[in-house]
C-alpha cells in the first residue's frame, strides 16, 4: 500500500495496482505527515501527524484508530502542533512513534497510538527527529532544534546520549546514517539554506562538507533523505518546492544528478529489495530498489507519500 494527503484527504493505494483503497476527509485537523507502522504482533496502522497530536487509522478500511486530542493546542504535551514523524524498534521488536512537538518535546508513542513514556524535553522548538541503529542494538533519537543544537537519545529509557552538537544552523531537515566504514553521517538543512554533511564521530572539531551548492541549490531545499541499502548510506537526496529531486554524494557532497518530482518515501521490501520511491511532477509514482519496479500514475498530486 501507499498513501497520501489530497486538498485535506487522506488516500490510500494498492502498491501493486495502483487503485485507490479508501479515503477520508480529515477537516481542520489535517495530517502533516504520514507513516505506517508495522508492530512485531503484525499488526498495521497508518499514523499522521497533526496539529493537535498523533491520529492513526486501520490502512485497510481507513477506520480511525486514534483522534487528535480534543481541547486545542495548550491543553497536553500530546496534543500540540507535530513535525515529520519516525519510527524505531525496541529489542524486543515493538515499535516506538517519534515526532518533534512545537512544545520544546519530543515525543514518543507505541503502535497503537498510546503515549510511551515522559515527553524529552528541550529549552527550545524541536524542529526535526531521526531514528536510527546505534552500538550494540541501542536505538538512538537525532533531534535538531532552535538552537542550533544536534542532541541524541535513546529510544526506549529515552536518556540523553552523548554529547550535543553545534552544527551551526537550526536544521528543519535533518537525515542520519552509516557509510560502508561504519562512519556515522549527519545530513542538515535549514529550509531554502545550505545542506552539510557531518562526520558525527570527529563532532564539533571538524568541519561540515558542504553539499555542492551551485547544482542542488538552484531551487530551495524542502527535504533531504538518505537512500540506504543493507544498512549502509548509498545516496543523498534532496527535494525542492519546484519538484526537482537533486542526487549527491553522502561522502564529498559531489552533485550527481536530477530527476523532477517530490515526497522521497521508504518501507517494506519487494522481492526481498529495500524499497524507496520518488512522487514525480506529472503524479507518477516511482516505486523500487534503485531502478523502478513499478510505475504508477495516480489522478491527483498526492503529498507526503508514504509506502508499506
Amino acid at each position: 500500500m501507499f498513501a497520501g494527503v489530497v486538498d485535506r484527504t487522506v488516500k490510500c493505494w494498492d502498491a501493486a495496482t495502483g487503485l485507490l483503497l479508501w479515503s477520508v476527509a480529515e477537516g481542520r485537523d489535517r495530517s502533516r505527515d504520514l507513516m505506517f507502522v508495522r508492530n512485531a504482533d503484525g499488526s498495521v496502522a497508518l499514523a499522521g501527524a497533526t496539529g493537535r497530536g498523533l491520529r492513526s487509522w486501520n490502512p485497510f478500511v481507513g477506520e480511525e484508530i486514534v483522534s487528535p486530542i480534543a481541547g486545542g493546542i495548550g491543553t497536553s504535551s500530546w496534543g500540540g502542533r507535530l513535525g515529520r514523524l519516525r519510527q524505531g524498534e525496541l529489542p524486543g521488536g515493538d515499535v516506538v512513534i517519534v515526532a518533534p512537538s512545537h512544545f520544546c518535546e519530543v515525543l514518543r508513542w507505541d503502535a497503537h497510538g498510546n503515549p510511551f513514556g515522559e515527553p524529552l524535553r528541550t529549552e527550545c522548538p524541536v524542529l526535526a527527529v531521526e531514528v536510527q541503529k546505534g552500538a550494540e542494538g541501542q536505538t538512538v533519537i537525532i533531534g535538531s532544534s532552535d538552537d542550533e543544537i544536534v542532541r541524541y537519545w535513546d529510544l526506549e529509557s529515552g536518556r540523553p546520549l552523548g554529547r550535543p552538537l553545534d552544527i551551526g544552523m537550526a536544521a528543519n531537515r535533518i537525515a542520519f546514517g552509516a557509510l560502508s566504514d561504519g562512519k556515522k553521517v549527519l545530513a542538515v538543512c535549514e529550509e531554502g539554506g545550505v545542506i552539510a554533511i557531518w562526520d558525527v564521530r570527529a563532532g564539533a572539531g571538524a568541519k561540515p562538507v558542504l553539499v555542492d551548492c551551485d547544482a542542488v541549490l538552484s531551487a530551495a531545499v524542502h527535504d533531504l533523505s538518505f537512500v540506504v541499502v543493507e544498512g549502509e548510506v548509498r545516496l543523498g537526496v534532496s527535494f525542492s518546492l519546484g519538484h526537482e529531486v537533486r542526487h549527491w554524494n553522502p561522502v564529498t557532497g559531489r552533485y550527481l544528478g536530477r530527476s523532477f518530482g517530490s515526497g522521497f518515501f521508504r518501507g517494506g521490501a519487494w522481492g526481498g529489495e529495500p524499497l524507496g520511491g520518488v512522487r514525480l511532477a506529472d503524479h507518477r509514482i516511482h516505486i523500487g530498489p534503485a531502478e523502478s519496479v513499478l510505475c504508477h500514475r495516480v489522478p491527483e498530486s498526492a503529498l507526503e507519500v508514504r509506502l508499506t
